[in-house]
């Protein structure tokens, strides 16, 4: 995906959830467009583990910079992971005024 937009990231999905509605078999796309000079970056860690979730989310929130930061979009994987471990420990050292939004990674019936 880089070759082709170096802004990009992505991953697969089993379904979307929008509103009260669920779908499977369809395709998702989020695009953002900043009415300012919004500042955009990337972090990454690796999980070890699903019992390190809580970990990672809390390393992950101490990369940011939390006095411009307006929104996270968190993307992981959907296997051996515990989400809600995850943004639990994002949140620890994030303002509560931060967005998060995001999801986790699914291959359907691929699995």
């Amino acid at each position: 995906m880089k070759a082709i937009c170096k802004h990009c990231v992505g991953c697969s999905t089993a379904g979307e959830i929008r509103g009260q509605q669920v779908s499977d078999d369809s395709i998702c796309l989020v695009a953002i467009r900043f009415e300012t000079n919004a500042y955009v970056d990337v972090f990454s860690e690796q999980i070890t583990s699903m019992n390190a979730s809580f970990k990672t989310g809390e390393a992950l929130s101490q990369q940011l910079a939390k006095s411009s930061l307006k929104g996270v979009y968190v993307l992981a994987p959907g296997l051996d992971i515990n989400g809600t471990a995850l943004i639990n420990g994002l949140t620890t050292h994030l303002p509560e005024h931060v967005g998060i939004s995001g999801g986790l990674a699914g291959d359907s019936r691929c699995i």
